[in-house]
Formats: structure tokens, C-alpha cells, sequence
């Protein structure tokens, strides 16, 4: 069976890693007052975009997720013909809205997949399964690592959902932020006022099935 897997761009993979085992990469727009970046997890790409923008706006970032439609284009026009399976590793839901967007684009994809895949010379049934890696950046990376470790060992579609459901509800990721004063200026204009501001405390930034937990060190 052919397996594919699928992550947005805000797993925190090598761009090499992504490339050498063909993870797919749905992408996330960045908004910074006018410019706009679709990241493809180009390293040089982002840092210049970021580098031309934070500075003077970056408090104002805004990130829009691959839209339904556009994850339905994808699947349609390529995913439900290279592959038989496809495990969709999304962001937390409770940071994008990536994970609702994938949810309601399957079922159009596999309502319409069947004309597209016999047109290609496969007759066999397509399946999609979109995972809530509950977990961001690094942490979310662990997951679509496992991924695909147990399909270079040929494990099964059961036992890889059942692996990685288990870890995403098991990992643990955490964050030292280099800048807190822009960290917390971010988190403010989402209405997030997990991050605070201790004087010469620095935080180390935790987040666990779903939940950020920020904790102190010196």
C-alpha cells in the first residue's frame, strides 16, 4: 500500500527531511502589515521575509491556513492518485484552524475520488485520516517523524493510526523564546495571556495535548 503523509508548514522539519521522504507540506500564509509569505518550509524564503518585516511590524503577524477547497485541489488533482492512504498531521487545533479546515475538506474528497483515481488505472479504494498532532512547531515534527519511520518499516494503517494518536496525546513540546516581550505582544492580540513578563526571569514555553503551559526559569 502506498502511504502518504501530509503536514502544514508549521512543523518544525529540515527542509531535507521533507524532501528526501516525501512528507507533503500544506502551506500557511504570514501577513505582515502588507507583505505576504506562503511558506513551503523554504528556510531562506521565511528568514528574508521575516528579516525585511518582523522588525518594524511583527507584532502584527497574521497567519491563514490552506483553505477547504484548496486542501480538497490538492488531494484531488494529485494525493488520491500517488497514494492509497494519506495521514494528514495538522498543527493543534485550538492554534489554527488547519485541522477543522482538512476535517471538512475529506469528506469531499472522499465523496469525489473515486471518477479520479479509476481515470488514473487505480481501482482500489482511497482513504485519508487527519490527525490533531495536539502539539506545535518541534513537537508536531515528532509525530510526522514517526510516521515515517513505521512506513519505511511497512507497518500496517492500523497500527500507524494507533501509534500516532498514542504520541500525540504523549509529547511533550517546549519552547525558550528568545524574544518574550514580542512573544507576549503576539499572544496578546489573539487573546492569549498565557505569556507574561517576570523582570530577569526568562519562560520556558510547554504545550501538551492541546494545552500551553508556561513555566519560569533563571
Amino acid at each position: 500500500m502506498r502511504i502518504g503523509i501530509v503536514v502544514d508548514s508549521a512543523c518544525d522539519l529540515p527542509q531535507d527531511f521533507i524532501q528526501r521522504n516525501n512528507v507533503i507540506v500544506l502551506p500557511i500564509s504570514v501577513r505582515i502589515g502588507e507583505a505576504v509569505l506562503a511558506d513551503h518550509r523554504d528556510e531562506e524564503a521565511t528568514l528574508s521575509f521575516l528579516h525585511a518585516h518582523v522588525a518594524e511590524r511583527g507584532h502584527e503577524a497574521e497567519t491563514t491556513p490552506f483553505s477547504v477547497n484548496q486542501i480538497r485541489d490538492l488531494f484531488l488533482q494529485r494525493l488520491v492518485i500517488d497514494y492509497d492512504h494519506v495521514f494528514c498531521l495538522t498543527i493543534s487545533k485550538l492554534r489554527s484552524q488547519i485541522f477543522d479546515n482538512a476535517m471538512q475538506a475529506s469528506f469531499a474528497i472522499l465523496n469525489d475520488y473515486k471518477p479520479i483515481r479509476q481515470a488514473a488505472g487505480h481501482t482500489s479504494p482511497f482513504a485519508l485520516r487527519v490527525i490533531d498532532t495536539l502539539n506545535l512547531f518541534a513537537g508536531q515534527g515528532i509525530t510526522a517523524v514517526e510516521a515515517v519511520r513505521l512506513r519505511e518499516q511497512g507497518q500496517g494503517v492500523a497500527a500507524i493510526r494507533a501509534r500516532l494518536e498514542q504520541l500525540s496525546e504523549h509529547t511533550y513540546g517546549y519552547m525558550i523564546p528568545r524574544d518574550l516581550y514580542y512573544l507576549r505582544a503576539r499572544a496578546r492580540t489573539k487573546g492569549d495571556r498565557s505569556v507574561g513578563l517576570i523582570s530577569r526571569v526568562g519562560q520556558c514555553a510547554g504545550y501538551q495535548a492541546g494545552a500551553a503551559r508556561v513555566s519560569r526559569r533563571h
